[in-house]
């Protein structure tokens, strides 16, 4: 599986803009893995994930909330 593309996400884009090439990618890396975790019927990790990658923690609930 393979989240959307960030950068035509909706949500003020100054969140995601500011992250490097990187990060980006990590970001969807990190994304990718939730969502085939929950595909899979595992609980959501949310509040782990964002512990895990403090750097991407704006994003990344920016993104996850808009899947609640």
């Amino acid at each position: 599986m393979h989240s959307p593309d960030l950068s035509d996400y909706s949500s003020p884009p100054s969140v995601f803009r500011r992250l490097s090439d990187e990060q980006k990618q990590r970001l969807t890396d990190v994304v990718d893995r939730y969502l085939a975790d929950i595909e899979q019927g595992l609980p959501p990790r949310k509040e782990k994930l964002l512990q895990e990658h403090p750097d991407l923690a704006g994003p990344l609930e920016t993104y996850l909330s808009s899947l609640e």
